[in-house]
């Protein structure tokens, strides 16, 4: 599974970002999933950074009149004619009778990528041992918090990933090491044999 909407193609991260302008719906369910990275061209990770941060303050779509304060900070000029490219092309598409899949494949993109990122981070807390050195707690939150957002998108449950209770860092971290133990024994098992192999 990629990592980005490159594979999409360009139209596709356009209607995207004609969505996050038209469709305040839309813009608040992926507001917390979705990442400016994940675009292609660093004219639409900037409008998108832009929406976002200003949906975040505001609780509102912004307006061409803020983008076009904002890209007048924009020292690059060959990404400022980008942006400005990229919006206009952006508005060109309100109308476009796809946009309902679009946003339906951009939900389901950001929750699989949401849910990646969570697993991977405590396969990586969980493997190096980090939570015996770490603030446990911190680490725990921002795994949960991972969780959590990937499920109330989703809105549905996940058996795998049942949460434990009462929500404390011991509970998430035993219910994580439980998860995870499997992959665990194989790595120590592959480091068993590579340390016997080179006579370590």
């Amino acid at each position: 599974m990629t990592d980005t909407l490159n594979s999409y193609g360009y139209s596709f991260q356009v209607k995207i970002i004609s969505s996050l302008l038209t469709d305040k719906s839309f813009l608040q369910q992926v507001s917390d999933i979705l990442l400016p990275e994940f675009f292609e061209s660093d004219a639409n990770k900037w409008i998108a950074d832009i929406t976002l941060r200003y949906f975040a303050e505001y609780k509102s779509i912004p307006t061409l009149d803020v983008f076009k304060t904002k890209v007048v900070d924009v020292d690059n000029t060959i990404l400022k004619t980008s942006i400005i490219d990229g919006l206009k092309d952006a508005f060109k598409y309100t109308n476009s009778e796809d946009l309902v899949y679009i946003k339906e494949q951009t939900l389901e993109f950001c929750k699989n990528q949401c849910i990646k990122r969570a697993i991977l981070s405590s396969v990586f807390i969980i493997l190096c041992n980090l939570y015996h050195c770490l603030d446990t707690l911190s680490w725990a939150s921002l795994i949960w918090a991972y969780l959590k957002k990937f499920w109330r998108v989703c809105k549905m449950p996940i058996k795998i990933l049942t949460p434990p209770s009462p929500y404390c860092a011991n509970t998430i971290f035993s219910w994580l090491i439980n998860l995870l133990s499997p992959l665990k024994a194989n790595v120590a098992d592959a480091r068993m044999v590579e340390r016997q192999t080179h006579g370590i």
